[in-house]
């Protein structure tokens, strides 16, 4: 029964990272277009004394929207910082709990995060608000792609922890402790020489 819960999440896995990888494209583009702008706008401003008057705005926007639609990929590629000092000193029994501790705890704050950010999303749409600037943006808009962003990574989030709890629960310690811990040190100074050296390293997935 297990196995086949297992499997059944496994099998979500390759859309949801299909999904993640471009979410964070859109955010990476999102930027980039960003600092074009800003740029154009600080090159007319300072050589032709006009200015688009809308670059600071767009740039938050821009930053909120691309920096928490790109989170659950960074989730499912290990890239968040977890400190190991400890857990790198572990058994797999205790390193696979602690695992779903991560996990466990992740998943609560960003829940917060989303709970939080749709109540003020529902909000901008009731009293309708808009921005106290020139362009007068509907705040809905730039407030419901954040949110977007936050609960896709909850969503992300609570399938890895699942995985993980199913297979804690199947007896499967090991693969538990090493599929949803931090980047090996080894494996991380691996991937960066690859990089410099412009090959692609074999990626272990987060989880």
């Amino acid at each position: 029964m297990l196995r086949r819960v297992d499997g059944f999440l496994a099998s979500l896995r390759p859309p949801l990272d299909r999904i993640s990888t471009r979410m964070a494209h859109v955010g990476g583009w999102l930027f980039i277009l960003v600092a074009f702008y800003v740029s154009f706008d600080v090159i007319v401003r300072k050589f032709f004394g006009f200015t688009t008057k809308g670059a600071d705005e767009l740039s938050s926007y821009a930053l909120a929207m691309g920096s928490t639609w790109g989170l659950a990929h960074v989730l499912l590629e290990k890239g968040h910082v977890r400190i190991d000092m400890v857990w790198s000193r572990c058994s797999a029994r205790v390193k696979a709990y602690l695992n779903v501790l991560a996990l466990f705890l992740l998943n609560f704050f960003v829940g917060l995060l989303v709970w939080k950010a749709w109540t003020m999303v529902v909000e901008s749409v009731r009293i309708d608000a808009q921005a106290a600037t020139p362009l007068s943006v509907r705040l809905v808009y730039p407030q419901g792609l954040w949110a977007l962003g936050l609960t896709w990574f909850l969503l992300v989030g609570v399938l890895v922890m699942l995985q993980a709890i199913v297979l804690l629960a199947a007896g499967e310690i090991r693969r538990a402790a090493e599929e949803f811990g931090p980047v090996p040190l080894s494996e991380e100074l691996e991937r960066e020489m690859a990089a410099v050296a412009g090959v692609p390293a074999d990626s272990r997935r987060a989880v």
